[in-house]
């Protein structure tokens, strides 16, 4: 069959791209994940704790598998003293204009008072004002009043400094590492570019799903997980994230919804 494609048939064209299982790819929407909430701004300061490194060192050796396929490199050095990354937290409030945060402070307390209570919505059947707008009006008023020390709030039972934030179960470093590992670095094959061009086999019952991936998002799924692996050494301080790092929170969900879409 010279055209398969003509039949509904995916074609890989030799070199054209890195034929990974699906596993590969959900390691990576994992992290992606991870760092979308990791880098929200607004998060509290944590230290990463010591059980996050065979985490790390497994995210590393994916990056280089993945890279490797396209250059045949072999392992890299860690990237855990990353330059871009601060080895000392910076205070997000350094440089801030002290006139201009107590006006802040001022507006938004006159939004949170204006905002009545979620009980009086609840019970007047008020659906003017959303009830997640309602409980932050509640938090931010107990906070400039000096009743909590942060406003952040989590959407689930994970620790930042134990846990990778995927909003799964079980999502400890000690049993995403098992996990990831397991799936991605011993039941799945490894990374490999077609030499010639060849038809994809179609899924099997129960079989490896194979996805196709271009040289240039393979390269960027590689640095996302040398950047986590990065962020996940054991000892590493962040201070409360800034508002600067939601460029980067944000871009971690599109890469995630693009791999989704493989």
């Amino acid at each position: 069959m010279d055209h398969p494609e003509l039949y509904g048939d995916v074609v890989f064209e030799a070199g054209s791209c890195v034929i990974v299982t699906d596993h590969w790819v959900l390691a990576v929407t994992k992290v992606l994940t991870d760092l979308e909430r990791r880098l929200a701004p607004g998060r509290p300061a944590c230290v990463i704790a010591e059980e996050a490194e065979g985490l790390s060192v497994t995210l590393h050796e994916i990056a280089d598998h993945l890279r490797g396929a396209f250059t045949g490199q072999g392992s890299t050095p860690h990237p855990g003293g990353a330059s871009w990354i601060a080895t000392v937290p910076e205070p997000f409030t350094t440089g801030v204009d002290v006139a201009r945060l107590d006006r802040l402070r001022r507006v938004a307390r006159a939004a949170a008072e204006h905002i009545p209570p979620r009980e009086r919505l609840i019970d007047a059947r008020d659906r003017s004002v959303r009830r997640d707008t309602a409980r932050a009006a509640e938090v931010l008023r107990r906070v400039l009043a000096g009743e909590e020390d942060t406003p952040w709030r989590e959407r689930d039972a994970v620790d930042a400094a134990h846990d990778l934030m995927t909003g799964a179960r079980e999502s400890s470093f000690l049993n995403k590492d098992t996990e990831i590992r397991r799936r991605v670095l011993t039941d799945s094959p490894l990374p490999r570019v077609p030499r010639e061009r060849e038809v994809a086999e179609p899924p099997g019952s129960g079989g490896p799903v194979w996805k196709a991936v271009s040289a240039e998002t393979v390269f960027v799924m590689a640095e996302v997980l040398d950047e986590a692996a990065s962020r996940l050494v054991p000892g590493r301080a962040t201070a409360m994230i800034g508002y600067d790092a939601q460029t980067f929170s944000f871009l971690s969900g599109e890469i995630a919804t693009h791999l989704f879409h493989l």
